[in-house]
C-alpha cells in the first residue's frame, strides 16, 4: 500500500478488511448462515417480496459461546453509497436473555428489501442463523358487481374466497353492504343464508358499494375492494348502429340507437340517460352523450333519437379499429319516482 503524496509517512501494522455486497436471502423456509466476524461488523442481506403478507425474520444464535445477541434493521427501497438502503422499515425486537433469538415481525408489501445484522453489543462477535417465514393473508372473492331491480332480493356470495397458508381455511365471512365500514350489521348488511352468503332487498333505486372481509383459521384477515351495487328500474337492453362517418382509415364516428326498458313495477318520470363509459376501442363523443327519454310506464321501452339522413344522434361514439375491444358500456340514469328525484351512476348496459 502506498501513502498519498501529501501524507505523513508512518510505520506500523495495518489491517485491511474487504466486505462483500449484500447476500440474497431465501424466503423459501431454509435458513441462511451468517457471521459477525469482527467488532463493529455489519452483515447485509437482500430479498424480494412478491406477495403482501406478514413476514417474520429470526436471527438465532448457533451457540451461546458464539454471538450472544443480534440486532436487525430492515430497510425498503432507497439507496445511498454502494447500494446501501436508507429507508428504515423496522428494527428487531431483541430479547433481554443472552442467546435468545432476535425477531422482526411486520407486514410487507411487494418490493425489494435489505436486512442489516450486527451484534447487539458492539464488541461481540460470532455466528448466527437467519430464517424468514411468511403468513399470507386470505383472498376475498365475491360474485360482484351486483345489479338488481328495486324490490327484488340480491344475493352476495363470498364462498369462492380462500386461505393461502398451508393447512388453513376461511372461518369467517363478514359483509358491509351500506358503505359505513361496519360489518355484519343486522338488516343493514343483509340476512345470512349460509356461511359466506347473504341476501338483501333494496326497496328503492340506489347506487352503493359492498365489501367482503374474510378471516382464516390462524386469525389473518383481508378485505375485498369495494364493488358496485346498482339498484335501478330502467336498463339499456339493446344497441344498434344508426349511421357511420368514416373519419380516417381506422377511425369512424357512429350514431347509435339505444333501447331502454322499465323492468320495474312503477312508472319512471323525466328519465334522462347519460353515457359514462364505453369499451376500450370506443370514445364518447362528448357533445352527444345524453338523451331525454321522458316517462316510462312499467314494461314500456324508449329509444334514443337518431336520424340516419342528417347523421344526427343523441348518442355518438368514435370507434378506433386498431384498438382491441375490452370493457363494457355504463350509464347514468336520472329520473323522478314517487315524488323523489334519483340519480343512479354506473348503470350497467343490460337488465339483470
Amino acid at each position: 500500500m502506498t501513502a498519498p503524496d501529501d501524507a505523513t509517512a508512518q510505520e506500523g501494522a495495518y489491517t485491511i478488511r474487504v466486505t462483500s455486497s449484500s447476500i440474497y436471502l431465501n424466503l423459501g423456509g431454509t435458513h441462511t448462515d451468517g457471521n459477525v466476524s469482527f467488532a463493529g461488523d455489519n452483515d447485509w442481506y437482500e430479498f424480494d417480496v412478491v406477495t403482501r403478507g406478514t413476514y417474520t425474520i429470526t436471527a438465532s444464535m448457533i451457540a451461546v459461546s458464539q454471538l450472544k445477541n443480534a440486532h436487525m434493521y430492515l430497510y425498503g427501497d432507497g439507496t445511498a453509497g454502494q447500494n446501501i438502503p436508507t429507508n428504515l422499515v423496522t428494527e428487531s425486537q431483541d430479547s433481554a436473555s443472552i442467546g435468545d433469538p432476535s425477531i422482526i415481525k411486520t407486514i410487507l408489501d411487494p418490493g425489494k428489501y435489505w436486512l442489516r445484522v450486527r451484534a447487539k453489543e458492539m464488541d461481540d462477535t460470532g455466528a448466527y442463523e437467519l430464517n424468514i417465514t411468511s403468513r399470507l393473508p386470505p383472498i376475498p372473492l365475491t360474485n360482484g358487481p351486483w345489479t338488481a331491480v328495486a324490490g327484488n332480493p340480491l344475493t352476495f356470495d363470498g364462498t369462492a374466497s380462500y386461505a393461502q397458508n398451508s393447512g388453513t381455511t376461511i372461518v369467517s365471512y363478514e359483509w358491509d353492504l351500506d358503505g359505513d365500514g361496519i360489518f355484519n350489521e343486522q338488516h343493514d348488511d343483509g340476512i345470512i343464508t349460509s356461511p359466506g352468503i347473504v341476501t338483501k332487498t333494496f326497496t328503492l333505486p340506489s347506487s352503493g358499494v359492498a365489501v367482503l372481509k374474510v378471516t382464516d383459521s390462524i386469525g389473518d384477515s383481508a378485505e375485498s375492494g369495494a364493488e358496485i351495487i346498482t339498484i335501478g328500474l330502467a336498463f339499456v337492453t339493446n344497441y344498434q348502429n344508426c349511421w357511420v362517418n368514416r373519419l380516417t382509415r381506422f377511425i369512424s364516428r357512429y350514431g347509435i340507437i339505444v333501447t331502454v326498458k322499465n323492468i320495474g313495477s312503477e312508472e319512471i318520470e323525466n328519465l334522462v340517460l347519460t353515457l359514462t363509459e364505453v369499451p376500450s376501442n370506443r370514445f364518447i363523443y362528448a357533445p352527444a352523450k345524453t338523451s331525454e327519454l321522458g316517462n316510462l310506464a312499467p314494461g314500456d321501452e324508449a329509444t334514443t333519437a337518431c336520424n340516419p339522413t342528417t347523421k344526427e344522434a343523441d348518442i355518438q361514439t368514435t370507434l378506433n379499429r386498431r384498438l382491441p375491444p375490452d370493457g363494457s358500456w355504463s350509464w347514468e340514469a336520472e329520473f323522478d319516482l314517487g315524488g323523489s328525484h334519483y340519480i343512479i351512476p354506473n348503470l350497467p348496459p343490460l337488465a339483470p
